[in-house]
């Protein structure tokens, strides 16, 4: 349902669209979903035809993924990076903007992405542009619920579309849209023809 208050349309009477998403967190949910049975390339291209559906559906006035790559330093990192930078290709040819952060070792092989603080600042600048009417975010991290309170405050439609898990603090707040994302096999043709 949109926010009644919407009373601000573009020329087009159509609400003015931005999709803000994770796609670290997007691929980790999709190899998680299939017990790594499929591999990078096969992930990458689910993630790219999601996206162009997405935007088939709500088409996006400007649209933003955001990954994170290896560091240099980092023994393995030329072929996980060479993907990477194919896959960011592929979402610029269907009119993403790619930001990437470098992950950061922090211990017992746990990486640091600090992907969703950069994600949250442009949200929360887009959010006061005034430009957006509709904020769309792929995650279902709750470090993005205060974006999601402002959003509503602002008059803004927000949605969150999750790829796995979600967290419960969404469902605090009534206006947020909630949608999740398909990830069994069976969705895969549809969304991968």
């Amino acid at each position: 349902m949109t926010n009644p208050d919407f009373s601000h349309t573009s020329g087009n009477d159509e609400l003015k669209t931005v999709i803000l998403a994770d796609i670290s967190c997007l691929f980790n949910a999709v190899k998680k979903s299939y017990n790594s049975h499929a591999n990078r390339s096969t992930i990458n291209r689910y993630i790219v035809k999601y996206m162009t559906k997405l935007k088939h559906e709500h088409p996006a006035d400007k649209a933003i993924g955001y990954d994170s790559k290896f560091p240099e330093s980092f023994k393995n990192r030329r072929k996980s990076n060479n993907e990477t930078n194919i896959l960011h290709g592929e979402l610029k040819n269907i009119g993403f903007e790619t930001v990437s952060s470098p992950l950061m070792y922090r211990k017992q092989g746990i990486f640091e992405k600090g992907v969703d603080v950069k994600l949250a600042m442009d949200a929360t600048e887009l959010i006061h542009s005034g430009i957006f009417h509709r904020l769309i975010i792929v995650s279902g991290d709750g470090d993005f619920y205060p974006v999601a309170e402002l959003a509503v405050r602002n008059h803004l439609e927000f949605i969150i579309i999750f790829p796995g898990k979600i967290s419960s603090l969404y469902t605090k707040l009534p206006e947020v849209k909630i949608t999740k994302l398909p990830l069994s096999w069976v969705d895969w043709p549809e969304v991968c023809d």
